[in-house]
């Protein structure tokens, strides 16, 4: 039902674009859910020291519309699940001509390349994890780079192409 009404009310509102693209942002939260016995089988709980939390939790990642603040998608797993695990979820439901805000939490070669790779003009910003290795192609303003990624050793030696600007 979600992802049915949050299409129909994203296409029917017209949203300003910035430089042709959608703006968009993803990000994770956690939600205490009811303690029932069903709640518990589906959704485990985790431990802090070997103790249980008092609530089962459900993990969501959610794509938000920057400029209505409108709910575009939505991937709900355990706490078990990794954020970066959800937010593939989201791939398919990410429409073209795009450009969608991660934070730093998200950096991971294989979600932004397939999320670059899913369609025409999809775009991600991410914060600079430090660290990382790039050659600079391009000043954009005080602070902002266009820079292409280069992977580590271990997924260059995979064979797939992970150049990503």
């Amino acid at each position: 039902m979600f992802t049915k009404t949050a299409q129909l009310w994203h296409n029917a509102t017209p949203h300003p674009h910035w430089c042709g693209l959608t703006l968009l942002a993803i990000d994770g939260v956690f939600w205490r859910t009811p303690d029932t016995p069903e709640n518990d089988a589906a959704f485990p709980r985790q431990t802090h020291a070997g103790n249980p939390a008092l609530h089962p939790q459900v993990k969501m990642v959610c794509q938000m519309e920057l400029t209505s603040h409108l709910l575009t998608a939505a991937a709900f797993g355990t706490m078990k699940n990794s954020e970066n695990e959800l937010a593939e979820q989201l791939i398919e439901q990410t429409g073209d001509n795009t450009l969608t805000l991660m934070d730093k939490g998200y950096y991971s070669l294989g979600l932004l390349n397939a999320w670059s790779l899913a369609g025409e003009h999809r775009h991600w910003m991410i914060p600079l994890r430090k660290g990382a290795q790039y050659e600079e192609l391009r000043k954009l303003g005080k602070g902002d780079h266009l820079v292409k990624l280069k992977p580590a050793r271990r997924h260059e030696k995979s064979g797939r192409d992970w150049e990503m600007k």
